[in-house]
């Protein structure tokens, strides 16, 4: 899954109805209202200088108002956008750890919750 992610992410002019928030937001409206959005939970680099912080936060709004049962995220201080993508894949890059503590963090958090 995370390698079709970075596939896709390097894919962002033919794939960015699927990044962009003025392109993802509208789209949403028009997913059936009988599909079940899972609890989700975005991670962000504050020095992303490609997608600012700011679309996440769009995103998860769009998300919570379209019925996720549960919208969370994190801005990992320090972290830029390549450092999010690339760090995942290799366990002895710099934001590995951090990244992969986060999201097990997020997922027992959620599992407690659920």
């Amino acid at each position: 899954m995370l390698a079709r992610s970075v596939r896709i992410s390097f894919n962002l002019a033919v794939n960015k109805y699927l990044y962009c928030q003025s392109e993802v937001k509208p789209s949403m409206l028009c997913w059936d209202a009988a599909v079940r959005l899972p609890a989700v939970h975005l991670i962000h680099g504050s020095d992303d200088h490609v997608v600012p912080v700011s679309s996440s936060t769009c995103f998860g709004d769009a998300l919570w108002k379209r019925g996720a049962s549960v919208v969370s995220a994190t801005v990992i201080s320090g972290c830029g956008h390549y450092d999010l993508c690339m760090d995942l894949m290799e366990t002895d890059r710099f934001w590995h750890a951090p990244v992969m503590n986060e999201i097990r963090c997020a997922f027992s958090q959620h599992m407690q919750t659920a």
